[in-house]
């Protein structure tokens, strides 16, 4: 099944990754008097037809694999922005949720966890990716999709939002990292992308957690709060929920 799950996700994502490319191509021509409106429309019909006909029965199938997957019907399914292309990517990603007693063991295999710096940790030449790939990628699309929901709905959206202004009121300006480019320029720490990155990686962290605890919860495995509220003097731990 898992096997089962990531083909046909990683299809789903290639399919729409095609079309979208397409789409922008179909504007582009329209732009430069390559393709009439009438034309444009009759491709767009094709994509509908098509494309879009393929995303939706991969879909569908995905849906169906996950039915009897209680993490899904119990809980993803129910949290806004997460459809079950982006479920069952986190489910055949992480598999067994046992493998993680600890929720940091858990953001460490998902590419969330932070160097001896405190920053994201990157690939470097001849050592080994503590990260799966595959969930590293899923992670980076459901962060965007929760920044497309609206705030009044979306916890992890309410999240990105505090946390991007919290950031922004903590550094109004952006700051000389230290690090430079292989060109030698400077790499800047707070631009506006590189705190919308990390509020997104925020709200990342916080929905993973949630997904820990309510996935170890339904396996009848122990469960605890994160270091910092445990023993590091944070009170501020985040209930999972749905909204």
């Amino acid at each position: 099944m898992i096997e089962e799950l990531k083909i046909k996700i990683e299809t789903y994502y290639a399919i729409q990754k095609i079309r979208i490319q397409a789409e922008l191509r179909i504007k582009a021509f329209i732009r430069d008097d390559r393709l009439t409106e009438l034309q444009a429309q009759s491709l767009h019909f094709w994509e509908d037809e098509h494309l879009k006909g393929i995303e939706k029965s991969i879909k569908k199938d995905v849906t169906l694999l996950l039915k009897d997957v209680p993490i899904y019907t119990e809980w993803m399914k129910d949290v806004l922005g997460i459809g079950p292309c982006l479920a069952g990517s986190l489910y055949a990603g992480i598999y067994d949720i046992s493998r993680f007693n600890t929720i940091s063991k858990l953001w460490k295999y998902c590419g969330q966890d932070v160097d001896e710096s405190g920053r994201a940790p990157r690939r470097q030449k001849g050592k080994k990716l503590t990260a799966d790939p595959f969930l590293q990628m899923t992670i980076y699309k459901l962060t965007d999709s929760f920044v497309k929901q609206t705030a009044e709905k979306c916890l992890y959206r309410r999240l990105y939002d505090i946390k991007k202004a919290f950031y922004k009121q903590e550094h109004p300006e952006k700051v000389d990292s230290g690090r430079r480019s292989k060109k030698g320029e400077v790499i800047w720490d707070y631009t506006d992308l590189h705190i919308h990155r990390m509020a997104k990686r925020y709200a990342g962290k916080i929905f993973l957690e949630h997904l820990w605890v309510e996935w170890r919860t339904l396996e009848g495995l122990p469960v605890s709060k994160p270091w910092v509220i445990e023993h590091g003097g944070h009170g501020n731990y985040i209930e999972p929920t749905c909204i």
